[in-house]
């Protein structure tokens, strides 16, 4: 079966932090173990957030909270934000910001060398941080409005994370109330389904800055009675407000396919709508629209429900909301099938809450975990049906016990609805990851890299890493290699190891072994590729990367078969044999390290390691000209071949290598010896014919100046090699020359190359008698770029050591191939090699082939900077309470500010005259004196006297369709009845207060005025507290006007006396209660 469709969206990777979770890990064993992280507070804790003693001692006073940890700290530096930015910015986008880094690290993607383009569709809760900022700022301090606006409002959330991120899709603030975050996954696959973007994230989050533990509970209000959240269950008396924060990688399914992504689940369809006005009231679910938007869900998936084996619902346990989502869940799948409670259900609100905007990335992070890990884990504080579900006649039955997943289900399927408050419905159906059969693991070295902005966050990196090693011991070494070396962003503070096995690896980043491990500090380095020339070949160079490495093997295995037309000579042989007699010779000499060269560049460029300049000693001038597209393969083979065998032909000669500068050296040479090669300051090499160079030794001896002899049969790039410039020119004249972008430094002029001289035979021709100025395009080199780091790209360490000595260890070498005289592996060599470059701060391209593939290992250690403005506010009757209270007498706190307020209410009755107000400036002068006097020091006590006006509209201006007509009667169908009984005037003083309107009547329909349940809620509490009774909100939808109502108030009313008036036994009151 072929489980993938090009409408298929993949979720990539995923990040989220929850109350009692700091990461997905945490969360889903949270899941999995039942965790409620839901809790109560301490008395102290209660009252040290802010709760009054009065508060706290209210009869319906909950204590219950589900908070997130760590939420006021924040790592500005690591996202550019000065520290006066980030303590003005809301949490919610701090908060963002970091989980949708990581959720792209997750994803294993670093965005710097991502081409395409990424959306970001996300939302946020209400800014309540500006709120507690602007409440408690002081008058004084001067405030940037723009600025507030810009690092708080929800419009700039969006944007906000794809501007630090650097993503370049479109980017969309989505806000539908508790459906948020779900909607915008959905417009995230939307936006990949038509092409508008090549990845996406989504996410949400929802933090309340409002410190305060718990809250009073109100009567028929979404909030729980007891601080319990039941979805499902026959108590369930309402949800709890939490915090939390999510966001999911996306990509189009069949491209994660292709590009090796970690898949954790598949969006098969998605859909959303709106209820419109089809219900009760704005914030009234609706069954059909419920059922629709699941319909339509199923039908863009193109699955039969009887497949889906799990739902992960909005389940609020409210009264209302969860009767009408099973109803509506119902209907869809009864479309399809007649099977009774195969399907589980639950909610991880009973968990963590309701996140409000975040609800639904947490809800669909949980469907993502139980089907990409086969488990379903249970819904919590369920223990009997609310009998309106009828789960016993319907496909569901609640999840109460971790339990593998099914398996009479061919693929696992979950489906997970959120709904908005005001209706916007959202449903999304999972499956399972395809099946990716592991490859073998290689036997060969693996390198991994870690950086950081700083020393202390780099630690803390490699920590995570040895314990997410620990915790995860089937982890594949080539996994851990892809991730951190092409997955991760470049630092300046870093880290890496080249390792055998993942217990050295270990060892390695618990400071155990300090082999193989390498260190760097800097910004990104530039590479500069070298390629050496004769005199660094050596028998058998190379050897274990041919022996263990396929793609080496096959490029130098094309190289010895297109020579096999050109030359009878086996070069495979002369290569890796145990002595270098045959190798020596310059015929064999010149294509042996060609190949050696071509093949070790070809597998750097493979591992994503590119040029930004190259440098070709003498011979290595073919491969750079080769590899950078000047000329073919096998156009530079054949050049090579026959430059070999036309200078093996000339007369021999020898060279010297001579410790001495030229101006020292110039003096002391022979008439027809001539300086071949510059390759530092101090070390040249020059060449003549064998007789007189052993003359020339015997000067430099005499002078006490160091030399050594070369292992060459020729005098190169002297004029001895004249003669074979005539019928080399021929074999030049049949290659074609290309242009090319490479940036190139020439060692026959010592400067940048001009593509024209490049892709001329003269150069070519010139480039074999005239020396080698190495020393000039060296400097040149190192000076064209900020942070150049050289890497030699053939047999030993030659190259390496003259740009060590030109620039006294200053800029970097790099060799990737050992030296002859050291016993090292060519293998180990060149992955250490590696290793050393990303020390040094070479960064890796996108490889062309690798083995290993994206994981979802640990991200980056964000620094933990305290960020926050508001202060605690707490409110005194008079100034000697404080002295008592908690917050003054607990040295955790500092003193900030006293603030004291009279506020008097005018209206028509209580009009203030200028003789009242020239007495109360008296009354304040003399206050304000008596103020100064206790603090006679203090500069800052803020004096302000404010006056508040309501405008009148004139008569002509509330005819116009702007106007708002103020206590004026709605317009209803019954005529006016005035209350009557004292019981009429109590609800009516409140009705008309909650709806806006005056005079009310005792014949108004509730929801004809425009009453709904929001408005119910506060209506319904405040007459509970007045008359001291219990009303409900079917008790306001059967009784609708104020007349039925004062009827339903009365009787409950006496009622309630006469149950106070009955005396009752004490042995006999037990757990027994009525309800009113």
């Amino acid at each position: 079966m072929k489980q993938v469709t090009e409408n298929d969206i993949a979720i990539i990777g995923m990040s989220g932090r929850f109350p009692d979770a700091k990461n997905i890990e945490q969360y889903w064993q949270n899941l999995v173990a039942g965790v409620n992280s839901i809790n109560p507070a301490t008395e102290e804790e209660i009252i040290a957030s802010g709760v009054s003693k009065e508060v706290l001692n209210h009869k319906r006073f909950v204590n219950v909270s589900s908070k997130l940890e760590d939420a006021k700290y924040f790592d500005a530096d690591f996202f550019g934000l000065a520290n006066s930015e980030a303590v003005i910015m809301d949490p919610q986008i701090r908060l963002l910001l970091q989980t949708s880094w990581h959720a792209i690290e997750d994803a294993g993607y670093d965005m710097s060398r991502f081409e395409g383009s990424v959306a970001n569709f996300c939302g946020m809760s209400t800014n309540s941080y500006l709120m507690s900022v602007l409440k408690t700022i002081s008058p004084t301090e001067q405030s940037d409005l723009l600025m507030y606006r810009i690092l708080n409002e929800k419009d700039f959330l969006a944007t906000w994370i794809s501007y630090k991120l650097n993503l370049t899709g479109p980017a969309m603030t989505v806000q539908t109330a508790c459906s948020t975050s779900l909607l915008a996954v959905h417009l995230a696959c939307q936006s990949l389904l038509s092409y508008e973007c090549d990845m996406a994230l989504a996410g949400g989050v929802s933090f309340d800055s409002n410190e305060k533990i718990g809250y009073i509970h109100m009567p028929e209000s979404i909030y729980s009675k007891d601080g319990v959240c039941r979805p499902f269950d026959s108590k369930a008396t309402g949800t709890i407000s939490g915090d939390g924060v999510g966001s999911i990688v996306l990509k189009r399914a069949t491209e994660a396919l292709k590009d090796n992504d970690h898949i954790y689940a598949l969006i098969k369809g998605s859909a959303t709508n709106n209820d419109g006005a089809n219900k009760q009231g704005y914030t009234t679910p609706s069954v059909d629209f419920q059922r629709d938007v699941i319909l339509e869900a199923l039908s863009i998936a193109d699955i039969n429900p009887e497949t889906i084996g799990m739902i992960e619902a909005h389940g609020t346990g409210t009264y209302i909301g969860d009767p009408i989502e099973v109803s509506a869940l119902t209907e869809a799948f009864r479309e399809f099938t007649t099977e009774n409670q195969y399907c589980a259900i639950g909610s991880v609100k009973s968990n963590i809450g309701h996140l409000d905007a975040a609800a639904g990335i947490a809800s669909i992070i949980k469907a993502a975990l139980c089907v990409n890990k086969g488990v379903l884990v249970p819904s919590l504080n369920f223990t009997d049906a609310n009998p309106a579900l009828n789960l016993d006649t319907s496909p569901f039955y609640v999840s109460q016990k971790n339990a593998a997943w099914p398996k009479h289900f061919e693929l696992r399927r979950a489906g997970v609805t959120s709904l908005g408050v005001g209706g916007t419905n959202v449903h999304i159906i999972l499956e399972q990851p395809p099946v990716v059969i592991a490859e073998e693991e290689q036997n060969h070295p693996h390198v991994i890299t870690l950086s950081s902005l700083n020393e202390e966050n780099l630690q803390l990196q490699k920590q995570k890493l040895h314990d997410y090693i620990d915790a995860n011991a089937t982890v594949a070494s080539a996994d851990l290699e892809f991730t951190s070396l092409y997955g991760r962003k470049a630092m300046p503070h870093r880290f890496t190891a080249v390792f055998k096995d993942k217990e050295e690896l270990k060892a390695q980043l618990n400071g155990t072994q300090n082999d193989g491990c390498y260190e760097g500090f800097g910004a990104t380095a530039q590479s500069i590729f070298m390629f050496p020339g004769q005199g660094s070949q050596y028998h058998n160079m190379a050897i274990e990367l041919y022996q263990s490495n396929d793609a080496f093997k096959k490029d130098m295995e094309y190289c010895f078969d297109y020579l096999k037309a050109l030359s009878p000579v086996n070069f495979k042989e002369i290569i890796f044999s145990e002595e270098n007699t045959l190798l020596d010779q310059t015929e064999n000499t010149q294509i042996s390290l060609f190949i050696v060269e071509y093949c070790l560049a070809k597998e750097l460029l493979r591992s994503g390691i590119k040029p930004n300049a190259i440098i070709g000693h003498s011979l290595g001038e073919y491969v750079a000209a080769c590899i950078s597209g000047c000329i073919s393969l096998d156009d530079a083979l054949k050049l090579v071949c026959h430059r070999g065998r036309l200078m093996g032909m000339m007369p021999e000669g020898a060279m010297l290598l001579v410790q001495s500068t030229e101006s020292e050296l110039q003096s002391l040479l022979l008439d027809s010896v001539a300086i071949c090669v510059y390759n530092t300051d101090d070390n040249l090499v020059i060449g003549g014919s064998k007789s007189v160079i052993d003359q020339q030794a015997a000067v430099l001896d005499q002078n006490n100046i160091l030399h050594r002899t070369l292992k060459v049969s020729h005098a190169y790039h002297t004029h001895m090699m004249h003669d074979a410039l005539t019928a080399y020119e021929k074999v030049l004249s049949e290659v074609t020359f290309n242009k090319f972008d490479a940036v190139i430094f020439s060692t026959y002029t010592g400067n940048l190359v001009e593509q024209k001289d490049f892709c001329s035979k003269e150069y070519w021709l010139n480039q074999i008698i005239h020396p080698v100025k190495f020393l000039q395009a060296a400097k040149n080199a190192a000076a064209y770029f900020s942070n150049p780091v050289f890497i030699e790209a053939g047999p030993g360490n030659g190259l390496s050591s003259f740009v060590k000595s030109i620039f006294s260890n200053k800029i970097s070498a790099v060799n990737l191939l050992p030296k002859p005289s050291v016993k090292k592996n060519a293998l180990d060599t060149f992955y250490a090699s590696k290793a050393i470059l990303l020390a040094k701060g070479v960064q890796f391209d996108l490889p062309l082939v690798h083995s290993g593939k994206r994981i979802s290992m640990p991200g980056y250690a964000f620094s933990k900077n305290r960020f926050w403005k508001p202060k605690i506010n707490i409110s005194h009757d008079n100034f000697d309470e404080i002295t008592t209270s908690y917050h003054y007498t607990n040295t955790q706190y500092q003193k900030n500010r006293l603030r004291a307020s009279v506020e008097i209410q005018l209206d028509a009755v209580n009009q203030i005259s200028e003789e009242k107000l020239n007495d109360l400036n008296k009354l304040h002068t003399e206050y304000l004196n008596n103020i100064k006097k206790l603090f006679p020091s203090q500069n800052s006590i803020n004096n302000t006297v404010e006056a508040l006006y309501d405008e009148i509209v004139a008569e002509l201006a509330t005819n116009s369709a702007t106007a708002v007509k103020q206590s004026e009667k709605r317009n209803v169908s019954n005529v006016f009845v005035a209350p009557d009984t004292n019981t009429e005037k109590i609800i009516a003083e409140y009705w008309g207060d909650i709806l806006g309107y005056n005079p009310v009547g005792v014949l108004d329909n509730y929801f004809e005025v425009g009453g709904n349940s929001l408005l119910a809620t506060k209506l319904l509490t405040q007459l509970s507290d007045r008359f001291e009774i219990n009303l409900l909100f079917r008790e306001l939808s059967e009784c609708i006007s104020i007349k039925e109502l004062a009827v339903l108030v009365d009787s409950k009313v006496t009622i309630k006396d006469l149950v106070g008036s009955i005396e009752v036994e004490n042995d006999t009151i037990g757990n027994n209660y009525i309800e009113l």
